[in-house]
């Protein structure tokens, strides 16, 4: 289960870049006023899809790889090459060839949902007395485009840990003070944006994942041109916005512009590019759901380097985290509990009794006098009742020739 660690190792390293990021921007003082809101959101996502855009690294990594194979394929026989088109012609019927066109509106389509997310999570700027967990319904979000999109298969264990964790989720928000009518009252804009770009984010981690399955397009590429995509949005609404003077003004950032900014913002840029690259490679080899259990460990890194700021919630915290990393293992089947039948669907299980089955059926062969399996064979006693003949096996009369 655990064959390639190199792939769950890069859950633990996109954990820490998100939890650095969080870090930087709390101590940035260019996105944070006195009212610990973000004066300059636009500028904030321009800043993000700028990120997005070095994935370029690995695209020209990529070409020069396939540049290279190209000339070492050069040297392939005219048979070759003639087997080559002949299989390719019947891949070609059996795999439905994606468009360019198509391509590129599969990815106008999560640059803008992703897009418009991001910058209302930039308006709506989260800080500890903003928090809401949502784990509840991001949760349940990336269950059900992935049951809907991806077409992925739900079992008895998987409805047990959706529970767990919307319900965990929910506790959570208890010993926050979330509840209470004066923080609904100030900041449920803020909560309620925080749910949402939650879910429209879940929403192109889901629709990434389809992009490479079945549209064919690398994840490297995915991350490029969005950036590409965003950043052209990104600019023209920073235009308007600073002609206006409303939501962000460009001036105004860089008038507030100092060596520590700039050296933060370059920080932040290169943590979401490392932190999305991780991300893409998670979604691509493994599954989205893989993505929760990454902000779930991010956000305990974050919680515990401001867990000196609120000692109330220590306790209560340690329990939440501990309880949900452990439900998440169990939802992605690296722990297995065997009661109750919650492991019977899981996918081990499922493939060792198909290995099982078609074991038996290779090693298995049946007579009228009984069976033989791996060398034993099993005898049957027949005998009347009612007139009529029937064939039971019998403990007493089995017998083993081997």
């Amino acid at each position: 289960m655990w064959k390639n660690k190199s792939l769950y190792f890069s859950i633990l390293i996109g954990a820490v870049f998100y939890a650095f990021v969080i870090v930087l921007e709390n101590e940035s003082t260019v996105f944070k006023d006195e009212n610990e809101n973000n004066p300059h959101p636009i500028v904030y996502t321009l800043i993000y899809t700028f990120s997005l855009c070095l994935s370029f690294i690995f695209l020209i990594i990529y070409k020069i790889r396939t540049k290279s194979q190209s000339i070492n394929n050069n040297s392939i026989t005219i048979e070759q090459n003639l087997y080559t088109r002949k299989a390719m012609k019947t891949i070609c019927h059996q795999v439905k060839i994606v468009t360019k066109k198509e391509k590129f509106l599969w990815l106008l389509l999560v640059s803008v949902i992703d897009y418009l997310a991001f910058s209302f999570n930039s308006i709506f700027w989260i800080t500890m007395d903003k928090y809401i967990n949502n784990w509840s319904t991001n949760f349940l979000s990336i269950s059900l485009f992935s049951y809907f999109i991806l077409k992925t298969k739900l079992y008895k264990h998987h409805f047990v840990c959706i529970a767990t964790i919307v319900i965990i989720g929910l506790l959570f928000n208890i010993p926050l003070g979330v509840f209470s009518q004066e923080k609904i009252g100030n900041y449920y804009c803020f909560y309620l944006s925080f749910i949402l770009t939650g879910i429209f984010f879940n929403l192109t981690y889901v629709l990434y994942k389809k992009m490479m399955l079945k549209k064919y397009i690398k994840s490297y590429e995915i991350l490029f041109f969005q950036g590409i995509i965003e950043s052209i949005l990104g600019i023209i609404k920073l235009i308007i916005m600073t002609k206006y003077d409303y939501i962000d003004n460009y001036w105004k950032f860089i008038e507030k512009l100092n060596k520590k900014e700039i050296i933060i913002i370059i920080l932040i840029i290169l943590g979401r590019f490392l932190f999305h690259s991780m991300i893409m490679i998670i979604i691509d080899f493994l599954s989205p759901f893989y993505v929760f259990l990454v902000y779930v460990i991010g956000e305990i890194a974050f919680f515990l380097h401001k867990m000196k700021d609120y000692p109330k919630i220590i306790i209560s915290s340690i329990i939440f985290f501990s309880v949900s990393i452990f439900t998440i293992l169990v939802f992605i089947e690296l722990i297995e509990l065997n009661c109750f039948g919650l492991s019977y669907m899981t996918k081990k299980n499922i493939e060792l009794r198909a290995k099982l089955d078609s074991d038996l059926n290779k090693n298995i062969y049946e007579d009228d006098q009984g069976i033989a399996y791996k060398g034993y064979d099993f005898d049957f006693k027949k005998f009347e009742s009612k007139g009529e003949k029937e064939l039971f096996p019998l403990d007493e009369s089995l017998s083993f020739a081997n």
